[in-house]
């Protein structure tokens, strides 16, 4: 459910307080669980972490090294588990793991029909307006590569792209004027938040890619805010 005027109470805040932490992950870092049934695990993904692949931390591999996953534990069977949602490098949420076929297929379908709703809380460069605060705008610019570059571009030869953007407050974060969104996907291709907020005018903070302003006021941190 998107943020209205009777379940959001939104506010002008003096400064916002980011903690941040420096990769590399550690050995005995613990993936949080979020909810567990028999059929579905759902984890907090914490921010720049892949989920897979060969690299030295992913989620993966930070779920299998769990307590709960290693051999003669059945409380979660990492054998079987298989992600049902993508997310960026940069950004943490949950992810949903599917624990055998009959999950994998039922939460695959709500995903390809879009019956699932995806929020996210991004804090961005610049200050909207009073009379903006609570007004949801949508951002349909449509979304191609850029050629030979992980960038992506705002173009008319793109994908057809959706975003629902609700700045809820807005504050400093260092030096730097941010407003705190909350943003619903329609649609989900690579850096579709990045870019749609930088398209008009507020990228998040941290986004090496889209965005030049950092919460401590150099380019040294590498923490996307979102």
């Amino acid at each position: 459910m998107m943020p209205s005027e009777d379940n959001v109470n939104a506010r002008v805040v003096d400064e916002m307080t980011v903690t941040t932490r420096d990769p590399p992950f550690t050995d005995d870092y613990r993936i949080q669980t979020l909810y567990r049934d028999d059929d579905i695990l759902i984890v907090e993904k914490p921010y720049d972490l892949r989920l897979d692949g060969d690299y030295t931390y992913t989620l993966e591999k930070l779920l299998r090294d769990m307590p709960e996953a290693r051999p003669g534990s059945l409380k979660i069977p990492m054998d079987r588990f298989r992600l049902a949602n993508q997310l960026d490098f940069a950004t943490s949420g949950a992810v949903v793991l599917t624990l055998n076929k009959t999950a994998d297929r039922e939460t695959s379908a709500l995903f390809q029909f879009r019956l699932t709703k995806k929020l996210y809380i991004a804090v961005c460069e610049g200050w909207v307006d009073d009379d903006e605060l609570m007004r949801p705008r949508v951002i349909s610019e449509s979304i191609a590569a850029v050629e030979g570059e992980f960038r992506m571009k705002i173009s008319s030869e793109g994908r057809a792209s959706k975003t629902v953007a609700v700045p809820v407050s807005t504050g400093h974060c260092g030096a730097v004027k941010c407003t705190v969104y909350v943003l619903r996907l329609m649609t989900g291709r690579r850096h579709q938040l990045r870019l749609h907020l930088a398209h008009v005018g507020h990228p998040i903070l941290g986004d090496y890619t889209y965005s030049t302003h950092l919460p401590n006021g150099n380019n040294n941190n590498k923490n996307t805010i979102i």
